[in-house]
């Protein structure tokens, strides 16, 4: 009994991946299409009625939190897709004359007195 549940969603599985391979081949054609024609790659309005959508259909047992939270690991993939992140490094530079000698010194904004992967976290952060 176990063993045929786990082989039925081992089948599901397969089928999730297959579909969602399909619809980053559709996500990679509409990247090229707003390449060509200078759209915005991330459109929050899109994501916003894709979610509105999704919820509305969802019957459960899968709750509107875990519909939205996978929903959006699916939309990051396929942003990245149609353009990879780049991490810009041009705030260090233009901030850079700003430091301070000393390390420790006291007019140091905090940011530039941690680590840099601290540093760098903290300037992805939305909010930091």
């Amino acid at each position: 009994m176990l063993d045929g549940l786990r082989r039925e969603i081992d089948s599901i599985d397969e089928k999730i991946i297959k579909l969602i391979n399909e619809r980053y081949k559709h996500v990679i054609e509409i990247g090229h299409l707003k390449k060509k024609t200078s759209h915005e790659i991330y459109v929050p309005e899109r994501e916003k009625s894709l979610i509105d959508r999704l919820d509305k259909i969802n019957k459960g047992p899968m709750t509107p939190q875990a519909l939205r939270a996978i929903y959006r690991e699916i939309m990051s993939g396929a942003i990245s897709l149609e353009k990879p992140l780049k991490i810009g490094f041009s705030v260090l530079k233009l901030h850079l004359h700003t430091l301070p000698h000393s390390e420790n010194s006291a007019t140091a904004p905090a940011m530039w007195r941690r680590p840099a992967y601290q540093m760098y976290s903290t300037m992805l952060r939305p909010n930091a």
